[in-house]
């Protein structure tokens, strides 16, 4: 009996106290989601039905702003928005009847109305993007921010919506719940109600409405360009018969 106790107390289990501070970082390393670079190597990417979206997103996304910056989930959600409903015309409402304009208005609306909210604003947010890179020297600092405006300025073309303030107000309106935790909301409500007023104030509203410019006019001249590529017309085969049939019928007769 003696020895045994002397045994089973010389073999159970030291017992230690273990600090708060230090249960805390054991806890925090046992969650395999609290440290996802221990868990795997593997680079997580997000994928959209779009690959216009994809491939925005690996160039002018990922490389510019990390994982930390609040405007990465941000830009992530307008880029959901525009995969699922970015198929909408980018400069009418979508109230209003398409054939109409493409009957009755201008001819920079008939252009317009066939180019996607989604292409025209992947353009704008590439080439304000460009803008700030080539003007900006720390351009990291504010890439999230015009990256939300270039994406975001128009996004209320989604809703059919009749309201004061038109697009722009939409848009706002959309984009509130995405933007409503960062520090820079009222920069970025402000570059969208501003930037087609006569009288820019702002950097950002300045931007955009260069990049918004560019991005129309280069829809314009590639429209223009495709619209004017030389197209074979197509053989007539009825013409051709009817050509033949009166030679074929005098060396008959």
């Amino acid at each position: 009996m003696f020895l045994a106790a002397i045994k089973r107390r010389l073999h159970r289990p030291r017992e230690r106290e273990i600090p708060l501070e230090r249960l805390a970082r054991l806890w925090i390393e046992d969650d395999p989601e609290a440290m996802p670079n221990q868990r795997s190597n593997q680079k997580l990417t997000r994928t959209w039905t779009n690959k216009d979206i994809n491939s925005f997103y690996s160039q002018y996304v990922e490389p510019v702003l990390p994982p930390s910056d609040p405007a990465r989930p941000a830009v992530q959600r307008l880029l959901t928005i525009l995969d699922e409903h970015g198929d909408c015309p980018s400069a009418i409402p979508a109230s209003e009847s398409l054939a109409r304009v493409m009957h009755e208005g201008p001819k920079e609306e008939h252009i317009f109305a066939e180019i996607s909210l989604r292409e025209y604003a992947l353009e704008v947010a590439r080439i304000a993007l460009d803008m700030i890179r080539k003007g900006h020297s720390d351009y990291e600092m504010i890439a999230g921010k015009i990256l939300i405006i270039a994406l975001g300025h128009q996004i209320g073309m989604i809703s059919d919506a009749d309201i004061f303030g038109g697009v722009s107000s939409k848009s706002v309106l959309v984009l509130d719940p995405v933007i409503q935790d960062l520090s820079y909301r009222e920069s970025i409500v402000n570059a969208i109600r501003t930037f087609r007023s006569n009288h820019l104030k702002t950097a950002e509203a300045k931007i955009l409405r260069a990049a918004s410019s560019a991005a129309r006019k280069n829809e314009y001249e590639r429209t223009k360009v495709f619209s004017k590529v030389w197209r074979q017309s197509p053989v007539d085969i009825g013409k051709i018969k009817a050509a033949i049939e009166p030679e074929a019928n005098r060396e008959e007769a």
